[in-house]
């Protein structure tokens, strides 16, 4: 097993991962330990075709119509003042 660890300001933490905010400390410690697991990969075998099966159950029927005029554009124009 390595290894590593080092100080860091507890600010610049929190803004790259969520920490409780009862940790108040200025600066924190970080421990990272790698494990050397010697195995074989898990292969999972996809089959393509179920997932529309399985997604199928939360369709809405009454919002096809406005899929397939102008989803997209109506989206960006929403969202983003565009087009």
């Amino acid at each position: 097993m390595k290894a590593f660890k080092t100080r860091i300001k507890l600010k610049d933490l929190r803004s790259i991962i969520d920490i409780p905010k009862d940790i108040i400390s200025q600066e924190v410690e970080i421990i990272i330990l790698s494990e050397t697991i010697s195995r074989k990969p898990v292969s999972v075998k996809r089959d393509r075709g179920k997932v529309g099966g399985i997604l199928n159950r939360y369709a809405d029927s009454s919002l096809v119509k406005n899929e397939k005029d102008n989803a997209w554009t109506k989206i960006i124009e929403d969202k983003h003042g565009l087009l």
